[in-house]
């Protein structure tokens, strides 16, 4: 097992890489408020550090109000148990008593090896004395939404991980069907380590065929049916799914809706913001703009309309409401093309 002496600042991806290379360091500050980061992260040190028989008596967990000099001491210094390493964990360190600040800068700074050290916070001041003492001590994780950048490296990194090579074209549509929610891509990346588990490597209709079938199927067939414009058909199968109380129809009416949303917002908004701007405006990856600019190219801005508000009262007719079904959809179609041009 490789250890790190000088403290860092990594982003999650980094991080995760380094732990599944067996290189950990004594001491992280886990912060960001994304709780699958923070689990998949606290799992993984935890599994390089302690068998899982022995957590029990070797992992201990303390929340940052309850973070007396004497319950970190207890922790921080004690003798495993059964022997071998332990793992302490503070949560909510922002919230450990003035008290024991002190103490807890000073234990991090001669921690045993056989000791690790997680804290955990969803926000920290870094101008504080405690936290920049920390910051010095621990190698410092930020826990947020992937960026763009890092997005397809991180699912490619995800199969490998598991033994399996995607290429590049099988990355991106995975990245488009399934999002950056890191639990997610965790789930799907395991369904399809499982379901391919003779195969080394995966090609695009690999990955298309299964997310086809996945309970991800909703967006999926959702963008297939819109870069064709079948929109009628599709709208007729899900009302006979919906009459009969289909939450899985539900959920793609809303992914059509969210679809024709963008391609009306990317046409009226592209030549005028920054595609890095209007990816972040849009909530997708800005590697995604050209194939949602192909997409819109095949709409005119009535089509659009007349297809969001199909879509709109399709679901809407399917649900209670105590106002006219018309008002609703006026304030959603003034919300959408009363944007401002920026």
């Amino acid at each position: 097992m490789l250890y790190h002496t000088n403290m860092a600042k990594l982003g999650y991806a980094a991080a995760l890489q380094q732990l599944e290379r067996g290189e950990l360091d004594p001491a992280y500050l886990l912060i960001g408020d994304n709780y699958y980061q923070r689990f998949l992260l606290t799992e993984m040190i935890l599994s390089n550090r302690i068998p899982a028989g022995q957590r029990a008596y070797n992992k201990f967990e303390i929340t940052g109000q309850k973070a007396s000099a004497q319950a970190l001491e207890d922790s921080l210094c004690t003798v495993p148990f059964l022997g071998g390493n332990i793992v302490v964990v503070v949560t909510e360190i922002s919230r450990v008593p003035a008290k024991s600040q002190a103490f807890l800068s000073k234990a991090l700074g001669r921690l045993d090896p056989t000791v690790t050290f997680i804290g955990s916070a969803n926000k920290l001041d870094m101008r504080k004395s405690f936290a920049k003492n920390l910051a010095k001590q621990c190698t410092v994780v930020e826990l947020k939404e992937l960026s763009n950048r890092v997005l397809p490296g991180y699912i490619r990194s995800r199969f490998a991980a598991r033994g399996l090579a995607v290429d590049e074209k099988g990355i991106i549509e995975f990245c488009r069907v399934v999002g950056r929610d890191c639990g997610e891509i965790e789930n799907e990346a395991e369904k399809i380590s499982i379901l391919f588990a003779d195969r080394k490597s995966l090609g695009y209709e690999d990955i298309r065929d299964y997310l086809s079938r996945s309970r991800h199927f909703s967006r999926y067939e959702a963008a297939e049916y819109l870069a064709h414009r079948q929109l009628g058909g599709a709208l007729t199968s899900l009302q006979k799914v919906l009459a009969v109380g289909g939450g899985e129809a539900r959920g793609m009416i809303w992914a059509y809706y969210q679809q024709l949303e963008r391609m009306l917002l990317y046409k009226r908004l592209a030549d005028t913001i920054k595609p890095d701007d209007l990816a972040g405006r849009l909530r997708m990856p800005v590697f995604l703009l050209k194939q949602l600019a192909q997409q819109a190219s095949k709409w005119t801005d009535d089509q659009l309309l007349q297809a969001l508000a199909q879509v709109y009262q399709c679901e809407v007719g399917q649900r209670f409401t105590p106002q006219p079904r018309e008002h609703i959809w006026e304030r959603a179609l003034i919300r959408m093309i009363g944007e401002k041009r920026e």
